[in-house]
């Protein structure tokens, strides 16, 4: 609801800051309207879908106030939008030269496409942090936006922290993929490829294919490149799905976390966990150049796993078998429970048989052992899975991001009848995300649901043209 004495402001790819705003007929530009200082707390801001480039040479920045920004508006609603779905985000902030979004207030933004960023030269909050977006506030949040192809710094002389986001705040409901720390020759290691979290929050957000080093240059850092899709100093990484993600670099025992890293925790001076990951999916990532291929802690503690599964990933061979997945080095403290691993050969729940993964996706089969195997005190508080179900569908919940709800997969040969009719028909992308139905060319998972609540998956090509 808006507050009593908030404005609301409409903002369009040709808008004119001599306009005053208050309509779609006179629409301002956005960066007119961040650093506007007749912004007041709880004022909104309504962006039409469209094209946005950041100032030359600067970034958009909203630190005039606590607002709240809603992308992808059409144009013609008087009120903010009340829903949205990653795949359908057309409203886009296109980088400059320089970091594409930087704010420093507890303001939310909602609903944009943000690229093209370079951070190597941003002044506020400091050079080489966030690419893409700087979340600079403890209550600052983005999300349903998606954060891609930036860089921390393309610059040799400084390193790149948080290629994609760097975030004291939220980050939920994302996809952050394509993104690189460091993208240039020379020494300076690159730490957290798609994401470096200082305090901040991490929630059903989708980190795939970002990287701490750009494989294509000459980096010879020493070690130091941690995270290939997430660093932690301290915060919270839960219900996300953690793919694809790569070190880089030269190979070397001081690079940690093809998935995340924890190795650069701020420990705390009393005894205390202040690094989080719960309820992660953890899969597929690469740190073939150091140690721990799923998650790294080097001989850092005061962190903790639970609840999650980590397979699949690759760690260089000096590192292996018992840092492929998860690496803690013999000083460290981090507590690993109810976290299916294929090294787990101690801990409280911990699981080393396969997950039985949905051909396709990261969902759980019926009978996979990941069902019911959780921890329910350690997901208090979040709602939802990844896909947007209920958290806890049978009084325990799953283990990873997705959760199993009760209904047989094709996998487990549910076969429906012929005279059993599709109620519902809905549309996953291979990720795991559910989507309302395909907007773009690709792959797509088609789960048919029929009265007897059996239902059967096909995995089907979209086209469009």
């Amino acid at each position: 609801m808006q507050s009593l004495y908030a404005t609301r402001y409409f903002v369009t790819p040709e808008g004119n800051d001599d306009n005053d705003g208050l309509s779609w007929e006179t629409p301002v530009t956005l960066n007119g309207i961040l650093t506007d200082t007749k912004l007041v707390e709880g004022d909104e801001i309504l962006v039409k879908k469209g094209t946005y480039m950041a100032p030359e040479g600067a970034s958009f920045t909203c630190n005039r106030a606590a607002v709240k920004v809603y992308g992808n508006c059409e144009g013609t609603e008087v009120d903010p939008p009340t829903s949205y779905q990653l795949d359908k985000i057309e409203t886009y902030l296109v980088g400059s030269g320089r970091r594409v979004l930087y704010f420093k207030t507890a303001s939310y933004l909602v609903g944009f496409d943000i690229s093209g960023g370079d951070a190597y030269n941003s002044t506020a909050g400091g050079s080489g942090r966030g690419g893409g977006v700087y979340i600079d506030d403890p209550d600052g949040v983005i999300e349903y936006c998606i954060v891609h192809d930036n860089y921390g710094s393309k610059l040799a002389q400084i390193k790149g922290v948080g290629g994609g986001v760097y975030a004291l705040g939220t980050v939920k409901n994302c996809i952050v993929e394509n993104n690189i720390a460091t993208a240039a020759e020379g020494k300076k290691p690159g730490v957290g490829g798609g994401v470096c979290l200082e305090g901040g929050y991490l929630i059903n957000t989708i980190v795939r294919n970002n990287s701490c080093v750009d494989e294509n240059v000459n980096n010879t850092s020493a070690g130091g490149n941690v995270g290939g899709g997430v660093s932690i100093k301290t915060g919270y990484v839960v219900n996300c799905l953690i793919e694809g993600n790569v070190i880089g670099g030269t190979p070397n025992n001081a690079n940690y976390g093809g998935g995340i890293d924890c190795s650069l925790v701020s420990e705390p001076s009393e005894p205390g966990i202040v690094a989080h990951i719960i309820n992660c999916t953890i899969v597929g990532n690469d740190a073939t150049s150091g140690r721990g291929g799923g998650i790294g802690f080097g001989n850092k503690g005061s962190s903790e796993v639970v609840n999650c599964i980590v397979v699949d990933n690759v760690a260089r061979p000096e590192a292996t078998p018992d840092g492929s997945n998860i690496f803690m080095g013999a000083e460290s403290t981090t507590e690993v429970s109810y976290t299916l691993w294929p090294e787990a050969e101690s801990g409280t729940g911990n699981i080393s048989e396969a997950p039985l993964f949905v051909e396709g996706s990261y969902t759980l089969q019926s009978s996979s052992p990941a069902v019911n195997a959780g921890n329910n005190e350690a997901i208090a508080g979040y709602e939802k899975d990844l896909a947007g179900k209920v958290r806890i569908f049978d009084e325990v919940v799953d283990l990873g991001a997705y959760e199993f709800d009760g209904i047989a997969s094709a996998v487990d040969e549910a076969v429906a009848d012929a005279d059993d009719p599709i109620v519902e028909v809905q549309y996953f992308t291979l990720s795991g995300a559910r989507v309302e139905e395909p907007q773009v060319t690709g792959i797509y998972l088609v789960k048919k649901i029929h009265a007897s609540r059996n239902y059967t998956v096909e995995k089907m090509i979209f086209v469009y043209k």
